[in-house]
């Protein structure tokens, strides 16, 4: 049931929940806590199986999207409270910052 299995609820007591009232971003991830990342994934689900989305479920999470993720010219790829966001693409960043070195951070939050 993919609403048992990528909706995180109010009642979600996970250590790695950084965000309620969202869909996972992914499953058994080897980083566990990435499951539990906002990201706009979903959104495309959603357009393309809307019979797999409980109705209620998906406008708190739509609101959860349009409160965080909207931007001024796009939709960010994370979530801006998320460890790993980083908002700017710097694509010749050489640096040994490796959230961002080499356009690392591509979908680690800018907006497209």
């Amino acid at each position: 049931n993919f609403e048992k299995e990528f909706w995180i609820d109010e009642s979600n007591t996970s250590g790695f929940v950084n965000r309620r009232q969202i869909y996972k971003d992914t499953i058994n991830s080897t980083l566990q806590w990435t499951d539990y990342q906002l990201r706009p994934n979903f959104l495309i689900a959603a357009v393309i199986a809307p019979e797999m989305f409980n109705k209620t479920n998906i406008w708190l999470a739509l609101k959860q999207v349009e409160t965080i993720l909207l931007g001024k010219y796009g939709i960010k790829t994370l979530d801006p409270s998320d460890y790993n966001y980083v908002g700017d693409y710097v694509n010749d960043d050489d640096s040994h910052d490796y959230k961002r070195a080499h356009g690392f951070n591509y979908h680690n939050g800018p907006e497209w």
